[in-house]
This record gives C-alpha cells, structure tokens and sequence, in this order.
C-alpha cells in the first residue's frame, strides 16, 4: 500500500515512566513501523510520573522535529483533555484527538463532559470498543456458549451473560432489523450509529481478527442511517444505559 493512502497512528505508554522516554518511544516505534511514518502520536492514559505540560511540551518539540505531524491523547477526562490542549496550543500546535470508549452500550462521554469539550475545542473522539467488546454484533445473544469458547477476560464479564444479554437483547433485535433494512450486519448498523449520530466528531476503531473482518468493518461506512433510525437506536440505548 502506498505511504499516502495509509494514516498510522501509535502510542506512548505513560506508566511508570517520565515524559522524557516519549523520545526513546517514538523513535522505537518508527523503527518498527518503517517506511511508514508516524502521522499520529497519542498519550495512552494520564498515569505517568511526569505532568501534562512536561508530556505535551516534548511532543510539541518532536513535532517541530517533524517526526510525527498531530498529537492525541487517550482516555483523557474533559479536564486532562482541556489541559492538554491548552498545553499544545502555548507551543503553537493542536491536540487533535482523544481515544474512549464509546459505543450504544457505553454513553459515558455524553454524561462525564468529554464529548462537550471536544466540541469545544474541535479535538476528534476516537471511539475505541464501539461494539462493546462484540456484544452488538448479536452472536453472544444467538450462541451464549461461544463466550465460553473465548480466550481472555471477555468471558468472565456479567455483560457476556444470563440478566445482561437479556437486558441488551432489545438493541441487538433492532440492530438486526436495521441491518435487514440496509443489507448490512447488526455490527455495521451499530458503527455506523456511533458516526452517524456524532458526525464529523466521532471515528470509530473497532477491533478485526482478519482482513475479512476489517473489510466488513470498512464497509459500516458505505451507507447512512437515517435520522428517524439514529433516534430509534438512540432512545433504545439510553433506556439500556439509565
């Protein structure tokens, strides 16, 4: 694939070091991703020895070194976020984005102000887990036996069993009905959803175990919900998410 038609984004791990080592991680990175170059570089959380204007003040300066072009921040509070960017925006550049979770079945950052200040400061929310780990693609709800089938910690969590697939089957049946409507999986109708109802202010980041997989994922953007179907799923996930 050709360097222009690809963004490549990476991270800094920010526990328990200081901000220091962003400089020895980037250039790790950039070895490793070679002859891609780093467009985005994000902060993975706000738990590091050293504070947000000593982290931002380096990545400012790796900026001005042209070794990346944009900087994010991950998993940021509506304050962290507003620091950060206020941080950048001394140095001369932008905080572009903050990667949370966001999906039908987590609205945290309508409720805790993230979403809010990201409009704000025109600052992109990447939405992380927006199938909620899987459960709105439905196959938990049609097969509960494959969780235990699953590696890791997913199988272990209450919203894979019994009360709460109960609880989220209302979503999933109209997911599945909106997916019927459109030719697209329940998967793709709960994507789109999340883009859909946050335009040109939420991108989504789902996992994908296959090209196949990242494929289907692609194609969640090759059509549009309507309004009246975004405020279906909208008033089913808030009586979900009370």
């Amino acid at each position: 694939m050709e360097k222009d038609k690809v963004l490549i984004t990476t991270k800094w791990f920010p526990f328990p070091k200081f901000a220091c080592s962003i400089r020895k991680s980037r250039h790790n990175s950039q070895e490793e991703l070679n002859p891609y170059p780093i467009d985005l570089y994000q902060i993975h959380n706000p738990y590091s020895f050293s504070s947000i204007p000593k982290q931002m003040a380096i990545l400012a300066e790796e900026m001005r070194k042209g070794n990346f072009q944009y900087t994010g921040v991950s998993n940021f509070s509506a304050g962290q976020m507003r620091e950060a960017h206020d941080e950048l925006e001394n140095e001369g550049y932008k905080l572009v984005s903050n990667q949370v979770e966001y999906s039908l079945l987590n609205r945290d950052i309508k409720k805790n102000g993230i979403l809010e200040t990201a409009e704000e400061l025109n600052i992109t929310i990447i939405a992380y887990s927006p199938l909620a780990q899987g459960i709105l693609t439905g196959k938990y709800h049609e097969n509960p036996e494959m969780i235990n089938q699953k590696g890791g910690f997913r199988k272990f969590l209450p919203s894979f069993h019994g009360k709460e697939l109960k609880r989220t089957k209302p979503l999933i049946n109209a997911l599945q009905n909106l997916g019927k409507i459109h030719q697209k999986s329940p998967a793709q109708a709960a994507l789109n959803w999340v883009v859909t109802k946050n335009r040109g202010r939420v991108a989504v980041i789902p996992g994908a175990s296959s090209v196949d997989h990242a494929k289907e994922n692609a194609r969640s953007l090759d059509f549009e919900l309507s309004e009246a179907e975004v405020a279906e799923l909208d008033e089913i996930s808030r009586s979900i998410n009370v």
